[in-house]
């Protein structure tokens, strides 16, 4: 199985503000900050005063080509080099956001690659720099090392609508992930022009969510349900104790190849700074991936409850193994 989710990571659309600490900077003061190539560039202090955002660099744009050619892909780049891009079947989208987007996921990505986990500035939805702080930024970096390696380079592919939202699409490539490997590495940017959500995931061709209309409330195999169920507790109650063991013959060899005891033990640390110690656990529906089914479940957590409970994910592919496991926010669509 190869386009199916591998574990659980990083970031994402999130709903609360948390309160802040002491003030270390005056709110709209700047400073000025290094970029790539030598160039300055601005950092703002954040509205609350905790800190300094992260550095915003020139954005250096070319003239878009005409909309559904090839170039039009190309047509933004950021001050740090990335490969060509390549050809796409999806829209383009803004090319002043496709930059920004690429700027971001590069300089997060680099940044932790080098060590740099900084809150983040008022490019950012205020949700997501509360969700991704400093230390959920150091627990998601050490989960996508584990799994894919350090950071090299990121390539653009396409623009694909989420609702009101924009999710772009990148590859990444990483020490480990390289080639056809290579994971996405997506933005979504809001409604506002915000960036409100960020991960790196095992590359699927579309946004891995069903066809209109499919799997709505669809409870699926109920052997398969009470696999994924089970599954998902003896991860979830088995990290809060402490307990990262190889995989069984239930899961595919991919899953068991890629999910080793530290890739569990950081996708834990990960989850365990968004939304705390599991607690419980409540089955909504099944959604068919292709040839595989997505058995979605809410989580509650004793930092995340209510609405605010996470989505819990098990992908069972097509030979009754398990492919698939992650927690992230809770999406409607599947997003």
């Amino acid at each position: 199985m190869r386009d199916v989710i591998i574990t659980a990571l990083v970031t994402s659309v999130v709903i609360v503000l948390a309160a802040c600490g002491s003030r270390v900077c005056e709110t709209n003061a700047t400073q000025p900050c290094a970029c790539e190539g030598g160039e300055e560039g601005t950092a703002h202090c954040l509205e609350d005063g905790s800190g300094w955002g992260m550095c915003r660099c020139k954005v250096v744009s070319a003239t878009p080509a005409p909309e559904g050619t090839r170039a039009n892909q190309a047509a933004q780049q950021t001050p740090t080099p990335t490969p060509s891009t390549p050809a796409s079947s999806g829209a383009q989208g803004d090319p002043s956001e496709q930059a920004m987007a690429e700027r971001i996921a590069v300089q997060l990505l680099k940044g932790w690659s080098e060590g740099r986990f900084e809150p983040l500035g008022d490019e950012f939805t205020q949700e997501m720099r509360t969700k991704l702080s400093p230390e959920a930024q150091k627990q998601g970096h050490a989960a996508t090392a584990a799994m894919f390696g350090e950071f090299q380079s990121l390539e653009y592919v396409e623009t694909a609508p989420v609702g009101p939202y924009r999710a772009y699409r990148f590859k990444g490539t990483f020490t480990k992930s390289q080639g056809d490997a290579r994971p996405e590495v997506r933005v979504i940017v809001d409604d506002q022009g915000k960036v409100g959500g960020f991960w790196c995931r095992p590359w699927t061709a579309d946004l891995a969510g069903p066809p209109p209309g499919a799997g709505a409330g669809d409870q699926g195999d109920p052997a398969e349900k009470a696999l994924a169920e089970r599954v998902a507790l003896r991860f979830l109650k088995g990290w809060d104790d402490g307990r990262y063991e190889p995989l069984g013959d239930e899961f595919s060899q991919e899953m068991r190849n890629k999910f080793p005891p530290a890739v569990q033990k950081a996708g834990h640390a990960s989850t365990a700074t968004m939304f705390g110690r599991f607690q419980s656990l409540e089955y909504v529906e099944m959604v068919k991936i292709g040839t595989f089914k997505a058995y979605r479940f809410r989580g509650t957590f004793d930092r995340a409850q209510g609405e605010a409970r996470p989505e819990v994910r098990v992908v069972i592919d097509n030979d009754g193994k398990v492919g698939g496991f992650f927690a992230r926010p809770w999406s409607p669509t599947m997003m």
